[in-house]
């Protein structure tokens, strides 16, 4: 006993909504997930903004640039992508002008102040805040480095299943086996293998180049509390060598900086 048409038909169009359900779905979940990654990358590049003003700042203190080199070397620190942030005053910095008697012990305060600042600011941006509750990832706020690194190895991963599982081509021909009408009509018009080859050539997922995105890794900074003396023989010093330029430049931030409270 054969089926007939009225049988025939709602099976086929079942069949090819399954396949088409899971074929599309999969890859509209993949959309999903790349634009999520790209939301999250251009979070992380303005989030970076906040540690280049931090970095702009201590260097502007360390003789305009001039001392950052030795500043960081002193550190241990490599500091060639912070000393790269240049050595202009950020308007809205949020660090004020610490209360000190004598030009030096201020001096050592503020540096100690905008290094306190930078190091937090790296932190926060490298592995992001302590008390931030990650499970929200649709909240990009809560976006660093470490985290954008893991999702573009989930997102790779994801791609590359998705490439592995049902082609294209061969969701396409599954729907021509199932519907002679197109077989007979592709047989009259032409096409074939290298018609499927181009087809999933176009509609392939390419990986994410970590290296094309360009993300900037800065340095992972030792907290103030362990650098402390060093950081103050270091400013003792410039202000033995370059006292009367760091009064000028003291002098200068006191117009654009609040003066601390406390």
């Amino acid at each position: 006993m054969g089926f007939n048409d009225d049988f025939i038909d709602p099976l086929v169009e079942e069949i090819l909504t399954d396949v088409a359900g899971s074929f599309f779905g999969n890859r509209r979940r993949l959309d999903e997930k790349i634009d999520l990654f790209n939301g999250y990358v251009k979070a992380l590049r303005r989030k970076e903004v906040e540690v280049r003003d931090s970095a702009a700042l201590l260097n502007h203190l360390l003789l305009r640039g001039d001392q950052a080199p030795a500043f960081y070397e002193m550190l241990n620190v490599e500091g060639t992508l912070l000393t790269a942030a240049g050595a202009l005053v950020p308007q809205n910095t949020g660090l004020c002008m610490p209360f000190a008697i004598g030009f030096c012990t201020r001096f050592v305060k503020l540096v100690c102040n905008a290094y306190d600042a930078l190091q937090k600011s790296c932190a926060v941006y490298l592995h992001g805040r302590p008390e931030a509750d990650m499970t929200t990832t649709a909240d990009s706020t809560h976006v660093y480095y470490d985290l954008v690194l893991e999702m573009h190895r989930l997102v790779n991963q994801e791609i590359k299943r998705v490439n592995a599982s049902i082609s294209p081509s061969c969701a396409l021909q599954f729907a021509k086996r199932l519907n002679p009408q197109m077989v007979q009509k592709e047989q009259v018009t032409g096409g074939g293998a290298s018609d499927a080859r181009s087809l999933d050539d176009k509609l392939c997922y390419m990986p994410i180049d970590l290296q094309a995105l360009s993300l900037t890794k800065y340095p992972e900074l030792p907290e103030i509390g362990i650098v402390l003396p060093e950081i103050k023989r270091f400013c003792e010093t410039l202000c033995r060598a370059y006292g009367g330029k760091i009064k000028e430049d003291m002098a200068e931030l006191k117009y654009r900086l609040s003066t601390c409270k406390t």
